[in-house]
């Protein structure tokens, strides 16, 4: 961190209704993906486990799931310092 300049705290907003995080690995796939796809914009791991019920400790969880995705091509990652973004890679279609 360069001295004087202040990082920007990411904004974590909960959801009015908390979902319970799945329990099964395709259950969190799928919904992890569907978030992103739906919602748009960047996230990062405190971002998605705010919205389920008890998210914190499902952190790592998140983690995993978000790089698997990543991996397959369905997701991007930006690095901004020490903090990972993560959005959906949307589809370029030809002409």
């Amino acid at each position: 961190m360069i001295a004087g300049v202040v990082e920007a705290e990411e904004a974590v907003v909960a959801p009015v209704e908390q979902k319970p995080f799945p329990k099964h690995p395709k259950e969190q796939l799928a919904i992890i993906r569907e978030l992103l796809r739906t919602t748009g914009g960047e996230w990062t791991v405190a971002q998605i486990a705010a919205q389920f019920k008890g998210g914190g400790r499902y952190k790592g969880a998140i983690t995993e799931n978000l790089e698997r995705l990543e991996w397959f091509g369905v997701l991007l990652c930006r690095e901004d310092g020490h903090t990972k973004r993560w959005q959906f890679a949307e589809l370029q279609q030809s002409a």
